[in-house]
């Protein structure tokens, strides 16, 4: 049965991070180790267990409603059980990890940071998000933490070609 109350200390959703990402933090904060977590919660997690038979308690155990983990998570949003879930609200542009089109990466420090977060996040992304625009940091190919990522705010003809990009890749797909 799955826990009916949030563990005692919670942590902030991030966009598109990935599944063993939050498990990471949720454990860190409650000061577990990573493994014990899902036993705890009693969760059995094999690799073919699909990920959205553990949505409802890990949920509850993070203390967020089960739509907003999600829309955070992409791994809860599965394609082959779901045939409309390319097309829900919130859903549009998202890296897929289900269809392999997506790879993991580490997610913008600043961006972390003023979401409040002080710990190392992995997100799915695709293989065209190589700058974040926002905060003109390189986060791209050759970045294997977050510790690496590289300011290029003297470099504007990249950061205009990665705008340009984005730009075309939302305009015709």
């Amino acid at each position: 049965m799955p826990p009916r109350q949030p563990l005692p200390r919670t942590v902030s959703l991030f966009h598109n991070e990935t599944l063993d990402s939050f498990l990471h933090r949720l454990a860190a904060a409650n000061h577990l180790p990573a493994e014990q977590l899902l036993p705890l919660l009693k969760i059995r997690r094999t690799k073919k267990t699909p990920a959205n038979t553990l949505l409802e308690p890990l949920a509850a155990a993070a203390g967020v409603r089960q739509r907003a983990l999600e829309l955070a998570l992409p791994e809860f949003l599965d394609v082959d059980t779901d045939s409309d879930a390319i097309d829900k609200p919130g859903t549009i542009g998202r890296p897929r990890s289900a269809l392999h089109t997506a790879i993991q990466r580490p997610a913008c420090r600043r961006c972390t940071h003023a979401a409040g977060i002080t710990m190392p996040v992995t997100c799915w992304t695709t293989h065209d998000r190589n700058v974040c625009l926002r905060h003109r940091l390189w986060i791209g190919n050759g970045i294997a933490n977050a510790d690496e990522q590289v300011d290029i705010s003297r470099l504007p003809d990249t950061l205009r070609a990665q705008r340009h990009h984005r730009n075309l890749v939302a305009r015709v797909g």
